[in-house]
């Protein structure tokens, strides 16, 4: 006999904001129940979007660390950093509401992850994008410093450390109050 009533899956919904960045920059979407840390972390990229060219990890308030690419030249049972595609997002949400997510450790994109909530829906996907407002800085861009300095260069058309034009082709069309939901949708959304 098969049942008219519909299966039900879970989702986690998560806010991710960049931090030491005024206006905020933030996205929010639905992640599977069954992600881990890896798949929280290509779901950043994706939204910024980000090209994931750099290192990252996850980690508590108190620095602990939660998730990472552990480092291959270190040897096993030194580096302590868990791999990202082996924990389980529903393990440390458990206990937890909150986790820090830093990329490119040069540039130290440091974000702040909020659970806000668990989803109950009829369908099923892996993920969907909810939400957001303005856009990721540009990647390589140099941290806070040099995103502050391309929104300078953007507002002003000068630039003290640079060729304007060479700036200017870099950037191309980023603009940082541009967010297109339907086309970060597109991308996002699976």
């Amino acid at each position: 006999m098969v049942s008219d009533i519909p299966s039900i899956h879970e989702y986690f919904e998560f806010e991710v904001s960049l931090e030491h960045i005024e206006p905020r920059i933030w996205r929010r979407f639905l992640l599977t129940r069954s992600a881990s840390f890896y798949d929280l972390h290509k779901a950043i990229q994706d939204a910024g979007p980000w090209q994931d060219y750099h290192l990252f990890a996850f980690q508590r308030s108190d620095d602990q660390p939660v998730a990472g690419i552990p480092d291959e030249d270190i040897p096993v049972g030194v580096d302590t950093t868990p791999n990202a595609k082996k924990v389980k997002l529903a393990v440390y949400f458990k206990d937890s509401n909150r986790v820090q997510y830093e990329y490119d450790f040069g540039d130290g994109w440091q974000l702040e992850i909020k659970l806000l909530g668990l989803v109950s829906l009829p369908y099923k996907f892996k993920r969907a994008l909810l939400g957001g407002e303005r856009a990721f800085p540009p990647e390589d861009s140099g941290g806070v410093g040099g995103y502050q300095r391309c929104v300078a260069f953007l507002a002003t058309g000068v630039d003290e450390w640079e060729d304007e034009d060479t700036l200017a082709s870099w950037l191309g069309d980023w603009r940082p109050d541009r967010f297109d939901l339907q086309r970060a949708k597109s991308r996002f959304d699976r």
